[in-house]
């Protein structure tokens, strides 16, 4: 498919607050792709159909769930806000026919990240919290820092989503602690400094 496919298909899917989020993302993933080395397009691609989840309500993205046999944590069950992430890269495969392995885990993670993520993961990770539609507090310094330094910007987000959840009380994923510990190992050695 073209780029102007995929943006027919989302923005047809989509509501239209989200449609624009999606094209931003794509966007600001193409400028992180070309800032650090991944490739422009599967990240445009990436970046554009993220969100495809976010097309389903709560209980049909649990039933899909159920359907596809994901073997999910109840915390992600719980809430719409992550479960539209790992059911929206089965319904990219499935729907749209794709197939790229690091774009499909890119739509997986990119709510909660995880350890050990690819270049392509971290760049939708952090396009979905610089694009240029956001804003909330900090964002311009995280959008300052990821011109620098991808792993730096990729720590002051998982931090302000961290603080974010924690503030609103809602139950905050292991996959963010261990992807933000790894940020840690990575920018410092021990993370104990």
């Amino acid at each position: 498919m073209t780029f102007e496919q995929y943006r027919r298909i989302i923005e047809e899917k989509l509501p239209p607050r989200v449609y624009r989020h999606s094209l931003e993302a794509a966007e600001a993933a193409v400028s992180l792709a070309e800032r650090y080395g991944a490739s422009a397009d599967v990240a445009y691609i990436a970046g554009l159909l993220h969100d495809y989840g976010k097309a389903y309500n709560h209980e049909q993205l649990l039933k899909w769930a159920e359907e596809f046999g994901l073997e999910l944590d109840w915390i992600t069950l719980s809430s719409d806000k992550l479960l539209h992430a790992p059911v929206g890269a089965v319904l990219v495969k499935k729907e749209l026919g794709i197939t790229d392995q690091p774009i499909l885990d890119a739509v997986a993670y990119h709510t909660t990240g995880r350890s050990g993520m690819s270049l392509l993961e971290k760049v939708i990770y952090l396009s979905d919290y610089v694009e240029p539609g956001r804003t909330y507090e900090g964002v311009d310094k995280i959008k300052q820092v990821a011109a620098e330094d991808l792993d730096k910007a990729l720590l002051a987000a998982v931090d302000s989503a961290i603080c974010s959840v924690v503030r609103r009380r809602l139950f905050l994923h292991p996959r963010s602690i261990e992807f933000r510990n790894s940020l840690l190992q990575v920018g410092s050695g021990s993370g104990n400094d």
